[in-house]
C-alpha cells in the first residue's frame, strides 16, 4: 500500500493529529518491552505512556560514582525512507537535540522503511505518483506546500518541483546498510536527502548513488560492483518487514536507547527532554514511568 503522510511524519495510513506531544515537559511516547533478534531496535509489543521529563537528577551516578552515559553512549535508531521529507526534517531536529545536550553521548543508527514498496525498480513519474496518491495534484500541492514551511523552519529548501521521479528506496537502503562497517551512515544518508530533496537527483540510478558512496568516504569501486548483485536484498527486506510487524507504520521513528520510541518528526526539544530522560532511568530504574 501506498504511504501517506500523517501529523509530523510519513505512514502507509492517515492518522489524525499529533502522533506525540509537541512539549518538552509532557512526551508521548512508547516504551519498548522486548528487543526482537533481527535488528537491536525492534520490538512485537509496543504500549503508549506519558510522562514527565524530570531533568533534575539527569547527573546521577551509579554506586561506583560513573555515570552510565560516560560508559556507554545512548543510541538513537532511526528508522526512515529517504523518499519521505519528514524524515529529513527529523534528522535536523534530531541534530539539533544532540547539540543541545552536549553532556550526553549519542550514538545515531540508521534503519530501512518503506513508504511505498510497490514502486518498480526503476521507479515511477512523480507527476503521475502524487496523482494518484492524492487525487489530483493540486490537493498534492496544498499538501506539500505544509512541508515546506515546516522545512524552512529547519533551514531545509525542499525543492519539490525538481523532482522527477519516485524512486523505489531499495537499493538507498543497502548503501545505507554498508555505510555502517565505515561508521559513516549519517554521511550518506545526509547525502542521500540532499541529493533527492535539493536537487531531484535520480535515486534508482546506480551512478548516483556511486558518486554519493565516493563523496561520504566510502569505497565507490566496491559499492559499484555491490549495486549490480543482489547483495543484502535480503537482509534489507528482512528488517523492513520486522519493523511493520513490530508495529512501526510510520517514519521517521526514534527508537532511543532500545526502550523509547518517540513516532513521528518531533521537535528538537522534545527529542532533547526523550534523551535526558533515558539517561536519568538508566541510572534510576524508579524513574521511568514516574510522573
Amino acid at each position: 500500500m501506498p504511504g501517506s503522510w500523517f501529523g509530523a511524519g510519513c505512514s502507509f495510513e492517515k492518522r489524525s493529529g499529533n502522533s506525540a506531544l509537541a512539549k518538552a515537559d509532557q512526551l508521548h511516547i512508547e516504551p519498548y518491552a522486548a528487543l526482537a533478534a533481527i535488528s537491536p531496535i525492534y520490538a512485537p509489543n509496543m504500549r503508549l505512556e506519558y510522562f514527565k521529563n524530570s531533568v533534575g537528577s539527569k547527573f546521577n551516578t551509579s554506586a561506583n560514582g560513573i555515570s552510565m552515559s560516560e560508559a556507554s553512549p545512548i543510541t538513537v535508531d532511526v528508522v526512515s525512507d529517504v523518499m519521505c521529507p519528514w524524515c529529513f526534517i527529523g534528522k535536523r531536529r534530531l541534530e539539533a537535540a544532540i547539540m543541545s545536550v552536549p553532556q550526553l553521548p549519542v550514538q545515531v543508527r540508521w534503519h530501512p522503511f518503506q513508504l511505498d514498496s510497490t514502486l518498480p525498480k526503476s521507479g515511477k513519474d512523480r507527476q503521475q505518483y502524487l496523482s494518484d496518491k492524492f487525487g489530483g495534484l493540486e490537493r498534492a500541492r496544498a499538501f506539500y506546500s505544509q512541508i515546506e514551511a515546516a522545512g524552512q523552519e529547519e533551514k531545509i529548501d525542499f525543492a519539490f518541483d525538481a523532482i522527477k521521479l519516485s524512486p523505489n528506496t531499495l537499493d538507498c537502503h543497502r548503501l545505507i546498510l554498508w555505510s555502517r562497517s565505515d561508521n559513516l551512515q549519517d554521511e550518506v544518508v545526509e547525502l542521500l536527502f540532499r541529493a533527492y530533496f535539493l536537487n531531484g537527483e535520480d535515486l534508482t540510478k546506480s551512478e548516483t548513488l556511486v558518486r554519493i558512496s565516493a563523496e561520504a568516504g566510502m569505497q565507490s569501486d566496491l559499492v559499484e560492483q555491490l549495486l549490480e548483485t543482489e547483495t543484502d536484498l535480503d537482509k534489507v527486506e528482512a528488517q523492513i518487514a520486522k519493523a511493520q510487524e513490530s508495529g512501526i507504520s510510520g517514519v521517521p521513528c526514534f527508537i532511543i536507547d532500545g526502550r523509547f520510541v518517540l513516532a513521528g518528526a518531533e521537535k528538537a526539544e522534545t527529542i532533547a527532554a526523550a534523551l535526558l530522560h533515558a539517561e536519568e532511568t538508566r541510572t534510576n530504574p524508579e524513574a521511568e514511568f514516574s510522573g
